[in-house]
């Protein structure tokens, strides 16, 4: 007896643990169970191949004391670049080599007297000639008539994303979206002009109210120059949208992708950490004025845009696209909500 009532209550226990676990699994695309974390519990991340600054400033010799590193190699010249420099004022010897010249031999009476048997030959073009004018009335119509219309001209606006936002404690804060990605793939803040991340997009014609861009950067990842947004690891779905905890990264990708809903592709977070995830791209409403400002337009599985939130988050110190903040934050810790300005010009 004393066994059985032993064995009933380990059942109990049993039965009452897995009941009242903490948080429950979500089935997830490439992995077997998908836990409630920011990230992805990886026991190493992939480091991703990042293209070399072209604002990157050589330090002087005083900056690299101060900073404790050796100083700068001293400049070379290639081979060749120190020789002898040419005097404007010609040489005797060019002077003659000028006048040595092999004149141009005249025409041969040959081909005189086959320029004059063609010139003889050739078809009279006076108005006088009936056959001159009936080719003449019978041209087909010039191309410039039946030519298409012209194609819109496109124009390619290059700059930087700066970004605003109000910290925990009321303090405003504001930078630049880095070049100097995160080891999980996502574009962090800094303060640093300089260190921003280059972006482009492409203008054609007059574009809509309603339209969407796609960025793409010069010195970012090596494999994915495409600015994208990236589904969450801990996302039950590819749907943003009030009562629901789901996020995208900012990242970035190695094609295009239409505006329409999240398409599996690699990407920088994936590439990373080794999930396979949902990116878009073509989201970028660009607004009015000289730093206009970017709004995200997600588009979620049935074809609608979500009502989204950027947001700053302190965790992991990057940037996300947020469905409903207080489910979020509830889940993931406060986020701050940001906003994003495109500010003309590459340089600092």
């Amino acid at each position: 007896m004393f066994l059985g009532r032993l064995l009933a209550s380990v059942a109990l226990s049993l039965a009452v643990a897995s009941s009242t676990g903490a948080v429950p699994s979500v089935p997830a695309q490439g992995v077997a169970t998908r836990e409630l974390t920011y990230y992805p519990a990886v026991r190493a991340l992939n480091p991703l191949p990042m293209v070399a600054s072209r604002h990157a400033k050589r330090m002087t010799n005083a900056q690299r004391m101060a900073r404790g590193l050796p100083p700068n190699a001293p400049r070379r010249r290639a081979p060749g670049q120190l020789r002898a420099r040419t005097s404007p004022t010609p040489t005797s010897d060019s002077a003659s080599a000028t006048d040595s010249s092999t004149p141009t031999p005249p025409p041969t009476s040959a081909s005189s007297s086959d320029s004059s048997s063609a010139s003889s030959s050739a078809p009279s073009s006076s108005p006088s000639d009936p056959s001159s004018a009936s080719s003449s009335s019978s041209a087909p119509p010039s191309s410039a008539s039946s030519s298409p219309s012209a194609a819109p001209t496109c124009s390619t606006v290059t700059g930087r994303i700066s970004y605003e936002y109000t910290d925990a404690a009321g303090f405003s804060q504001g930078g630049w979206l880095s070049a100097a990605a995160s080891a999980f793939g996502e574009f962090p803040p800094t303060t640093d002009g300089d260190a921003a991340l280059v972006l482009s997009y492409e203008v054609c014609g007059t574009p809509d109210a309603d339209a969407v861009y796609s960025f793409t950067s010069s010195n970012g990842f090596t494999n994915f120059p495409i600015l994208a947004a990236i589904n969450g690891f801990a996302s039950t779905s590819t749907n943003l949208g009030p009562g629901s905890y789901n996020y995208a990264y900012i990242g970035a990708t190695g094609n295009d992708v239409p505006a329409g809903p999240a398409v599996t592709q690699p990407n920088s977070f994936s590439a990373a950490a080794g999930v396979p995830e949902g990116v878009e791209t073509t989201i970028w409403a660009v607004g009015a004025g000289n730093n206009p400002t970017l709004t995200p337009v997600w588009i979620n599985t049935d074809g609608t845009p979500a009502s989204v939130q950027l947001a700053y988050v302190p965790a992991s110190n990057a940037f996300a696209l947020v469905g409903d903040m207080a489910q979020f934050d509830a889940n993931f810790g406060t986020a701050d909500p940001a906003t994003f300005s495109f500010v003309v010009g590459s340089q600092h």
